[in-house]
């Protein structure tokens, strides 16, 4: 049977310059599409994907980055799905060793999306692009098969750059002017706000920025026995205050064990928890988008309250936890499945929740934390500090501590490619002009492709 489709979307339409990029994947042309943090890049290219599905059905084949992205797009990593292992070895030498499920997957690709494709080193692009037109025989860009590709280069760079994507002898060929920029943000609705984040987009903290994060130390936060989460740049810290935050609750612990079929393997790096331990009064973090009209989203905070049980097994059925939006709800099981084309390879059955007192920076990607504590201690990686605050919905559901404008810094390579400007055609062929990577308040709906 075809993959059912992606997680739900609580009911939300896509914006006028959302449906014109879909409806350019639709023509079968590859594209890149990026945009600040918060701007719907997800909710666009969960949509596109669906109706590619539709159309083409078990020729969709769905990547990210790492294992993590991909279980959250319902897909595999590109390494896996490229067959080239960890990628060592040349171009050359990868597309000679390429095993026959491979070879066979390549030539069934009609579309391929790369998720998170800004933690793909550009080397590695160009591998993948002459390992597809082997496997296929077919000279044109990656063999021929439509790339459609999301990410944004001004938040975490790959762990071991040595190109950015961007970079890759491979991204002219295969998305030309296709390159578009989401414009408008819907996680922040303070356009003060945005203009700050803005500021730390490009590595810049101007007094005011100082100024103003700096108070966000005094910000009460708790609403009712909701606290806010803390981000922290290591796993160390995050475990450690999950865990004795826990212990210390009075209550019986219940484990909620996941019910795995298919390659377990693949969940390796999700965020769906393998064993999810919880007590009443546990700070908890949803994990996908329930209902986003009503404010349950990936990463909306609440509490558990209580927990739901079947009357003769006993067996925890749902967990109620009351939200900081969207008031009391009972979270039941879900499942989530990994596919290869049309092919489900694995499946993970859990309650998407997870301990929220502390998140690392990086496994918060993509998430709207409506009641966030961001701790910039030892934070100094290029992006990390504007995607750490890019993560709150509001100034006042902020507080930002150990705050050192040294530590806001965006990559050099990044912002000379923004520098340089674009041409930026709209989509009636016309150009509209030179505009930079990061996007201005004044922008249009019109504003949408970046072309470096």
């Amino acid at each position: 049977p075809p993959p059912p489709p992606p997680p739900p979307r609580g009911g939300v339409a896509l914006t006028a310059e959302q449906a014109r990029i879909v409806d350019v994947g639709l023509r079968g042309e590859s594209l890149f599409l990026t945009g600040n943090a918060g701007t719907g890049k997800t909710t666009t290219m969960h949509r596109l994907i669906l109706e590619l599905r539709r159309r083409q059905e078990g020729r969709v084949f769905v990547t990210a980055s790492t294992g993590a992205a991909a279980v959250l797009v319902g897909g595999t990593t590109l390494h896996s799905f490229a067959g080239i292992g960890r990628g060592d070895g040349s171009a050359e030498q990868l597309a000679a060793k390429l095993s026959k499920p491979a070879r066979k997957r390549w030539r069934q690709c009609a579309s391929l999306v790369i998720d998170e494709i800004s933690m793909i080193d550009g080397a590695l692009l160009d591998k993948i692009d002459a390992v597809a037109r082997a496997a296929r025989g077919n000279a044109r860009p990656f063999g021929g098969v439509q790339i459609l590709a999301c990410g944004d280069f001004a938040q975490l760079p790959p762990v071991r750059v040595t190109r950015f994507a961007f970079e890759a002898e491979s991204w002219r060929g295969a998305f030309g002017a296709r390159q578009y920029c989401l414009s408008a943000v819907f996680r922040q609705r303070d356009a003060g706000f945005v203009s700050l984040l803005n500021e730390l987009r490009v590595g810049r903290a101007s007094p005011k920025t100082v100024r103003t994060l700096e108070a966000t130390a005094s910000n009460e936060l708790k609403d009712g026995d909701i606290e806010p989460t803390k981000l922290y740049a290591t796993n160390a810290q995050v475990d450690r205050l999950n865990a004795s935050r826990l212990d210390a609750l009075t209550g019986a612990p219940e484990t909620l064990r996941a019910r795995d079929s298919g390659q377990a393997d693949r969940f390796a790096q999700c965020q769906w928890p393998e064993e999810l331990v919880l007590k009443p009064q546990a700070q908890i973090m949803l994990l996908h988008n329930t209902d986003v009209v009503s404010g349950l989203c990936n990463g909306s905070r609440g509490v558990v309250v209580g927990f739901e049980r079947d009357a003769k097994s006993k067996r925890v059925t749902g967990v109620r936890c009351r939200f900081a939006r969207g008031g009391v709800h009972v979270v039941e099981r879900e499942s989530t499945s990994v596919y290869e084309g049309d092919a489900q390879i694995a499946s993970r059955s859990q309650f998407p929740l997870k301990l929220a007192w502390a998140v690392t920076i990086h496994k918060s990607q993509g998430q709207s934390i409506d009641l966030l504590e961001v701790d910039l201690r030892g934070c100094f990686e290029y992006g990390q500090a504007y995607t750490a605050v890019s993560r709150a919905t509001s100034m006042d559901r902020l507080r930002v501590v150990n705050f050192d404008a040294s530590g806001v810094k965006a990559h050099p390579t990044v912002l000379n490619r923004a520098a340089k400007g674009c041409e930026i055609p709209n989509f009636k062929g016309s150009y509209l002009g030179r505009f930079p990577l990061v996007l201005a308040d004044s922008w249009t709906s019109d504003h949408l492709s970046e072309r470096s």
